[in-house]
């Protein structure tokens, strides 16, 4: 009894680590981060007019839903 016991616990360690490094939860997202350029046109038309120089260190992103693959 002590045996199955221990093959029983041994089985469920296998399986529940092999479980946890598939990679992912197995909900795919259905988006993307993508610059939005709506938002930096907004800005950098808003500093050009009022004469200040912008420089991006990190773009402004977006989520946009992907379907099939493709991005909108």
């Amino acid at each position: 009894m002590k045996r199955f016991g221990l093959f029983v616990a041994a089985g469920l360690m296998l399986g529940l680590s092999a479980c946890a490094s598939t990679g992912g939860s197995g909900i795919a997202r259905a988006d993307k981060q993508v610059v939005d350029q709506q938002k930096v046109e907004i800005v950098n038309t808003w500093a050009m007019r009022r004469g200040i120089n912008t420089y991006w260190v990190n773009l402004p992103t977006k989520r946009v839903r992907v379907e099939n693959g493709i991005s909108n």
